[in-house]
């Protein structure tokens, strides 16, 4: 599968189509920032499709699904562009203005309203104490409620220590 990735990457860098739900899940409980754009199943082969890419930043890889395989993981989009931001697994529309006026930096960054972290954005040094959750993803309703709580507690709270979503199975 990872071979079948990188041929395919290099046939068209820049963008990757998802073509599976394991796939596009291994991709929202990474930690790195990304660009989907969903996209009807016909265009994802469309040349005019790969065109659009040259509004995305040089620095991000355009991630292209279909709106099915993210309902497979209950999640809801509508056709158009989508920033994922790790830190608090938000996944943000995104107009095409909105990307031509560089506006992805910004919004990479957790909203006031969140100052939930991602794991790898927490420093020690500055706040020793860390509080999150053991999220686990393949269970959305429990997600939904752990990372509103775990708001909740960072707006009151993050003066004192980081939040953060942790991922992977309990010891």
């Amino acid at each position: 599968a990872q071979f079948l990735l990188w041929v395919q990457n290099s046939l068209t860098p820049g963008i990757i189509n998802v073509s599976t739900s394991g796939h596009l899940h291994q991709l929202l409980i990474g930690h790195d920032p990304l660009i989907f754009e969903v996209v009807d199943k016909k265009k994802l082969n469309s040349k005019k499709t790969y065109e659009k890419r040259k509004i995305i930043p040089d620095n991000f890889t355009v991630y292209l699904a279909t709106q099915p395989l993210f309902e497979n993981l209950n999640v809801q989009v509508e056709k158009g562009y989508y920033l994922f931001r790790p830190a608090d697994h938000e996944l943000i529309p995104l107009t095409e203005k909105q990307i031509r006026s560089n506006i992805i930096d910004q919004l990479l960054q957790p909203s006031n309203s969140s100052n939930v972290l991602d794991i790898n954005q927490c420093n020690i040094s500055e706040k020793p104490f860390l509080a999150g959750y053991m999220i686990n993803e393949s269970d959305t309703n429990s997600c939904e409620i752990e990372l509103k709580i775990l708001k909740d507690l960072a707006s009151k709270y993050s003066e004192q220590m980081h939040f953060t979503t942790l991922y992977g199975k309990p010891s």
